[in-house]
C-alpha cells in the first residue's frame, strides 16, 4: 500500500520536472515564470499587507500598554504624596489635640493667656528654639514659654511679625529665682550656663537631694509661680563656701514635644 503511494509521488514529480525541462527548451520558461508570478504576487501582496497590520497593531498596541502603565504609575505617585501629605496633617492635628486636652486637664487656660504655637526649627545656638507665631498672633518679647504639661520652656527673646525666638532656660542670659517643691524655703536662683541648667545661691543649711523637683517661685517675677523647671541630678557643697549649688536636668525636652505654648498674660 505505502509503496503504490510513494510511486505516485515520486512519478508525478518526475512528470513535473519533465514539464519544467521541457517549457524551457523550446523557450516557454518565461511564459512559465511570468504565470507563477500573476499567480503568486496577489497572494504576497495579501500576506506582506497582514504583516504590516499585524505589526502595527502589535506596535500601537504595545506603545499604549506602556503609556497606560505610566499613567497609572504617575496616579500612584500623586495618590502616595497626597496620602503622606494627610497623614501629616493629621498626626499634627492629633498633636496639637493632644497638647490642648492636656492643658484643659490642668486648667491652664484658667490661670493663663494662652498662645498655641508649635516649633518649627532649632538654631545652631542649642539654647535658642524658633516658634511659628509672632507679632501679627500677639507674641511680644519676655513673654513666658510652656509645654501642655505645665513645663517652663524659656522665654520669648526676639518676635519678628510671623515666628519669634525663644530662649531656653539653659540660655546663658536665662535667670530667675526657683525653689524646691515642698520646700518653699530651699529658693535660690535658676541660671543658664550654655547646654545646663544650676540652681545656685542655696544656703547650705537647706538639704539638697538629688530627684528634687525645682519649681518657679512667686519671686521669679519674668514668670508665672509654680511651674515645672526640672530635677535635680548632681548636687555640689563646699566647706568655703556659704551657699551651695545643684546642676538640674530640665522637664523640657525640643526632640519630645512640637506644640507649646505662650503665655500672653498671668
Amino acid at each position: 500500500m505505502w509503496f503504490w503511494v510513494k510511486f505516485k509521488v515520486v512519478f508525478i514529480g518526475i512528470i513535473i520536472i519533465f514539464i519544467l525541462v521541457l517549457f524551457s527548451k523550446l523557450g516557454y520558461s518565461g511564459i512559465l515564470e511570468d504565470q507563477v508570478k500573476n499567480f503568486s504576487l496577489p497572494l504576497e501582496k495579501f500576506l506582506w499587507q497582514a504583516g504590516q497590520k499585524l505589526q502595527n497593531f502589535l506596535a500601537n498596541f504595545g506603545m499604549g500598554k506602556v503609556k497606560i502603565l505610566e499613567q497609572g504609575l504617575n496616579t500612584c505617585r500623586a495618590n502616595f504624596k497626597e496620602l503622606i501629605f494627610e497623614t501629616a496633617k493629621l498626626q499634627d492635628l492629633k498633636e496639637e489635640n493632644e497638647a490642648l486636652r492636656q492643658a484643659l486637664e490642668l486648667k491652664l487656660q484658667e490661670s493663663f493667656s494662652l498662645i498655641l504655637t508649635s516649633i518649627s526649627s532649632y538654631d545652631y545656638n542649642p539654647d535658642i528654639i524658633f516658634i511659628d507665631k509672632g507679632l501679627k498672633d500677639g507674641v511680644e518679647k519676655n513673654f513666658p514659654v510652656i509645654t501642655a504639661k505645665k513645663e517652663l520652656v524659656g522665654q520669648v527673646s526676639k518676635v519678628e511679625r510671623h515666628w519669634s525666638e525663644v530662649m531656653l532656660l539653659s540660655h546663658t542670659q536665662s535667670s530667675f529665682v526657683g525653689e524646691v517643691l515642698g520646700k518653699p524655703k530651699a529658693k535660690g536662683i535658676v541660671s543658664g550656663a550654655g547646654g545646663k541648667i544650676i540652681f545656685r545661691e542655696v544656703p547650705k543649711e537647706i538639704q539638697l537631694e538629688v530627684g528634687d523637683i525645682i519649681i518657679t517661685s512667686s519671686l521669679a517675677h519674668s514668670y508665672p509661680a509654680n511651674l515645672l523647671v526640672g530635677q535635680i541630678e548632681k548636687v555640689q557643697r563646699s566647706d568655703q563656701e556659704p551657699f551651695q549649688k545643684a546642676t538640674i536636668r530640665s522637664f523640657f525636652e525640643p526632640k519630645d514635644e512640637n506644640y507649646i505654648f505662650v503665655i500672653s498674660s498671668f
